[in-house]
């Protein structure tokens, strides 16, 4: 039998994993981005396209699809939000050892929500 913190859970659950794509997009423009991987330091990345659901970014090491990494995303008023985030799809950079990756965040960026409040 499901209760109501069972139904939030798994309502939760399915609108973090639908596509970005067919949800409407709140784009953001963070002042920094800062990701880590479980075994790799913590490294300042560039975003190509982030939103409040998910992001494209060059990282610095390889990494592979399904996996998870961190992100912490800092605003222009210093606050930061941190959130886990899958590894969608990843595509190599030639001559280089960085990545280009999209991710989809584990749970929306709400920053930016607070600071028009």
């Amino acid at each position: 039998m499901l209760t109501s913190r069972n139904r939030l859970s798994i309502k939760k659950i399915y609108n973090t994993y639908r596509c970005r794509r067919t949800t409407e997009r709140k784009a953001i423009s963070p002042a920094s981005i800062t990701c880590w991987a479980s075994q790799r330091q913590a490294s300042n990345v560039s975003a190509i396209e982030i939103d409040t659901r998910g992001a494209r970014l060059i990282l610095p090491w390889e990494t592979t699809r399904g996996e998870h990494i961190r992100v912490s995303v800092k605003n222009e008023l210093g606050q930061y939000q941190t959130t886990r985030a899958r590894v969608a799809w990843t595509q190599e950079l030639p001559r280089t050892s960085k990545v280009v990756a999209g991710l989809a965040f584990d749970e929306e960026i709400n920053l930016y929500n607070e600071i028009a409040a």
